[in-house]
């Protein structure tokens, strides 16, 4: 269906709005920044930018969350098939580091919010419930392998994964090593937490699953 006159004015709209809140956050910071200013910048009414997005918190998220969707897009699609999920997710935890030093100060800020919101925004839930519903996918096709025990249950373990990334990644931020040295100390935890989704060995106590 082509795009609508209204449709596409609303689009070129936020894309400017976007586009001149990344701006603002690198020159100023973001908490110096008002929406206020954004709407000046990018060329629209503050009304009608409030139309669009509640805050300046929801802005920050759809520029990460386009971003983000982008940089897993390509590591998702260049993962090949064969490969281990310590492996796997090694190359996609990778991609997403590598994105962030691109731009450290705002990804810093991002990540902050993430992680201790001021205020809430469905796009960053939506972002988190995409991310770990891949990952989880992840090692499901893991446990089709052998590689994880039957009994794990996918997302369950995508969220420990998760977790142990993110740990790693304050590190990387606050400046504990490169990114070499942040992908070498997550595969040691990787490596580590696959203990225990391997499956069981013969002979050796069953593990409790979930009924």
């Amino acid at each position: 269906m082509a795009e609508g006159l209204r449709e596409r004015n609303k689009r070129q709209k936020l894309e400017a709005a976007k586009k001149a809140a990344r701006q603002l956050f690198a020159r100023q910071g973001f908490e110096a920044t008002t929406i206020r200013q954004i709407a000046e910048r990018a060329g629209i009414g503050l009304g009608t930018l409030y139309s669009y997005v509640p805050n300046k918190h929801e802005l920050l998220d759809l520029i990460f969350h386009e971003q983000w969707s982008a940089v897993e897009d390509a590591a998702y699609a260049s993962l090949p098939a064969d490969v281990g999920l310590v492996e796997g997710l090694l190359h996609v935890f990778g991609a997403m580091v590598d994105s962030y030093a691109k731009d450290p100060e705002l990804s810093k800020t991002f990540l902050r919010e993430t992680l201790l919101p001021t205020e809430g925004g469905e796009t960053r839930r939506e972002r988190s419930r995409q991310v770990l519903t891949r990952l989880a996918g992840l090692v499901e096709r893991a446990r089709e392998r052998g590689e994880v025990g039957q009994e794990v249950e996918p997302l369950a373990a995508a969220t420990n994964l998760f977790g142990l990334y993110l740990l790693h990644l304050l590190g990387w931020f606050g400046g504990l090593g490169n990114t070499a040295e942040f992908l070498e100390r997550l595969r040691l935890s990787l490596e580590l937490q696959m203990r225990g989704l391997r499956p069981a060995k013969p002979g050796s106590s069953p593990r409790r699953s979930r009924a």
